[in-house]
């Protein structure tokens, strides 16, 4: 059995594809369309796929899409929050105009691969659960524990999972507005980067002395 994983839904913009649960090929667009992150994160455009990764995923392993029995999207529309929500700069990225965009895009998407040829099943996978897939299934484990942190996922913006054998099962949730990863996006942006570089300033960090600025995030930090 044939399975694709796209994301699309943020930045990143990827596609995987599977056969009886083994990677054969994975690529991200930005290898192909040379834009840095794939596209724009914008809440009109969660249906721009990354097509050059779905084709070379397909053209590599000479598989049709028509083969491929479920498709994967790395977002679920039906958890997203039925309220406006806010990010850390005060942007109007989650307004209600803005969120109901958001969720009609994704919807489309099905409509999009069903128009490209595929007559298989899309699914919607729940953000931090296609996170915790991601390290989990391609890890050398049958049994972890799991723990994903990011900016946001529907509502949730860090979750924790068992994994055991091919099962994973999330323990619980973190919701927005607290959020670790639009912290260090803040971070990011104060130090000159884009808010999509943080994975730059993590990468720094290993050559910092955290001495000189752990009071200050401890003010910002609480553990509950």
């Amino acid at each position: 059995m044939y399975v694709m994983g796209i994301n699309a839904v943020f930045h990143e913009s990827a596609a995987c594809l599977l056969k009886d649960g083994a990677i054969l090929v994975a690529a991200e667009e930005e290898r192909f369309n040379r834009i840095k992150h794939g596209k724009k994160p914008r809440e009109d455009n969660p249906d721009e796929l990354p097509l050059n990764a779905i084709h070379y995923c397909l053209e590599s392993t000479g598989i049709a899409l028509e083969e491929v029995e479920y498709i994967g999207y790395s977002l679920n529309p039906q958890k997203m929050p039925s309220g406006p929500f806010h990010d850390l700069f005060g942007e109007e990225w989650g307004g209600s105009a803005g969120l109901e965009t958001f969720c009609r895009k994704i919807y489309q998407v099905a409509d999009q691969l069903k128009a490209m040829g595929f007559k298989g099943e899309c699914k919607w996978i729940n953000h931090h659960t296609a996170h915790a897939a991601s390290a989990f299934y391609a890890s050398p484990f049958q049994e972890a524990a799991i723990l994903v942190v990011d900016g946001i996922g529907e509502t949730s913006t860090t979750s924790f999972f068992s994994g055991k054998n091919n099962k994973l099962k999330c323990l619980q949730e973190v919701p927005y507005p607290a959020s670790l990863g639009f912290l260090w996006e803040s971070v990011s942006h104060l130090l000159g980067f884009s808010v999509y570089d943080a994975a730059k300033v993590m990468g720094l960090a290993a050559y910092g002395n955290p001495q000189g600025y752990l009071g200050h995030f401890n003010k910002i930090v609480k553990t509950v």
